[in-house]
């Protein structure tokens, strides 16, 4: 094997020695100073040397430092590259051993490794240690094989992602292969392994190619569906590679408007492609009328938060990964519709002035009325009043309405207004309160309610009243148009 001591210049060591003096430099100077062994069969030579001012033991510990870097070096792993506990574990107690070996000229505590000499020499300025390590090639050998393996061990951490990326990319399993690359990278990230780099580009790279070879479809759905039904047809969605094969196993998230009170809001679920890269999200029954859609993306939460830990230098990359990811979607929109306004429907709403008396004009009612029937409503006028339904309930109402409506009118509107407020400042102003009810007469039930609020100003109190429960009357129809089914 080739020698791996350092050899310490001749001149300098022999201008060391001529200038030493003292009771520290009884002996003559050792040959192994002046002279670094070269290995032998059954051992490995190492030779260090330190200087102190004024302490004989800071010098000695100086020279079992130097003596540990002459040893990392020739045994061929630094000690810094390792990252593992386990690594760093294993090799800070190697070094503290070394050093605690070296400072109590005790023996045994690095296996195979023992100081066979000292010498130390007083010069102008201070003391000067020169050690000579003697390393069993034995014991040389099997502290260099544990060191490799440590450092195989510390890379498998990056290439092991890589490589089961690879595997699953290879399989037709691209989403899969696409989150093991986002962590080769992000393992890579925080090693100090000399081929990290390397591998954190090249896994950011895979996965976008990766990524952009998904393609997502919507390939059927409804294109109609009534209010309150779920629509007969699922919506499915097909994820493929850029050959048209299936890409099973990918999870994707669907989002759709569900409706929570009066208002939308966007629910998600999660599905998993089938064998042939399709899921079928079978969708709600809609509140309301209207256009709906329903969007299919890549789950991509894991995937963003390995990304979003990556270091800036891989910005650039690491943001082509995240526009191709977030491309994969697809969307299919349908309409809702309401077969209200085919229904015969009547519509009877009781006005109440402040102190709560029935009020003559039906001002709420002939705003339903008016607002209905431009949005297409079949409306029917019966001779009822609507007086007599104030307070009663659902199933009185239903029986007292069969009685007394032609038999061609399927459902009626029935509710109250009443006045909320009424001031006299700068004019009139008059708030109204109101709600209503759908009835369903064929099977007694209620199809829809809705309340609201309004308010209305003007110059003379008749007038503020009127457009109050007037302007009620449409809010109030807009919501039923929108949710009756």
């Amino acid at each position: 094997m080739k020698r791996v001591s350092r050899a310490i210049p001749a001149l300098i060591l022999l201008s060391l020695a001529a200038c030493a003096s003292g009771p520290l430099t009884s002996r003559r100077v050792p040959d192994w100073v002046l002279a670094p062994p070269s290995a032998v069969a059954d051992y490995e030579y190492f030779v260090a040397s330190a200087s102190s001012a004024d302490d004989v033991a800071k010098a000695e510990e100086a020279a079992g430092y130097a003596l540990l870097s002459q040893i990392n070096q020739a045994l061929g792993v630094e000690i810094t590259v390792e990252t593992s506990a386990e690594a760093r574990s294993t090799l800070d107690t190697y070094e503290a051993n070394l050093v605690q070996q070296v400072t109590q000229r005790g023996s045994g505590q690095v296996q195979g490794l023992r100081i066979a000499d000292r010498y130390i020499a007083e010069q102008a300025g201070g003391v000067m240690v020169y050690l000579l390590g003697e390393y069993e090639r034995s014991a040389f050998e099997a502290e260099r094989a544990d060191r490799r393996a440590l450092l195989r061990q510390q890379e498998e951490l990056l290439t092991g992602p890589e490589t089961d990326g690879d595997r699953l990319v290879a399989a037709g399993r691209l989403t899969q292969g696409i989150l093991r690359y986002g962590q080769a990278a992000a393992a890579a990230a925080e090693s100090s392994v000399r081929t990290a780099n390397v591998v954190l580009e090249r896994a950011l790279q895979k996965a976008s190619q990766a990524a952009t070879r998904l393609a997502l479809t919507a390939v059927a759905g409804p294109d109609a569906a009534d209010v309150g039904r779920s629509p007969s047809v699922p919506v499915t969605f097909a994820l493929s590679d850029d050959r048209g094969n299936p890409v099973a196993g990918a999870t994707l998230e669907i989002s759709h408007l569900s409706r929570s009170g009066t208002r939308d809001v966007v629910r998600t679920t999660a599905l998993i492609t089938d064998e042939n890269g399709r899921v079928q999200f079978v969708h709600p029954a809609p509140q309301r009328v209207g256009d709906f859609t329903v969007t299919a993306r890549l789950e991509a939460e894991p995937l963003l938060a390995l990304l979003d830990g990556l270091p800036a230098s891989v910005r650039t990359q690491v943001q082509s990964l995240k526009d191709a990811v977030l491309n994969v979607r697809a969307v299919h929109r349908f309409v809702v519709l309401s077969r209200a306004r085919e229904v015969p429907t009547a519509v009877l709403v009781q006005d109440l002035d402040a102190a709560g008396l029935p009020m003559p004009q039906g001002m709420t009612g002939e705003g339903i009325v008016e607002s209905l029937a431009q949005s297409g409503f079949s409306l029917r006028s019966v001779a009822v009043d609507a007086g007599q339904l104030v307070g009663r309930s659902t199933s009185e109402l239903v029986s007292l309405l069969r009685g007394q409506v032609p038999a061609d009118v399927r459902r009626v509107i029935v509710g109250t207004a009443g006045i909320a407020d009424f001031q006299e400042s700068d004019g009139f102003l008059v708030k109204v309160a109101g709600s209503v009810t759908a009835l369903d007469l064929d099977s007694g039930t209620v199809l829809y309610s809705a309340s609201g609020v309004k308010n209305a100003r003007s110059r003379t109190a008749d007038r503020a009243i009127s457009t109050a429960f007037s302007e009620l009357g449409r809010q109030l129809a807009e919501e039923l148009a929108s949710n009756l089914p």
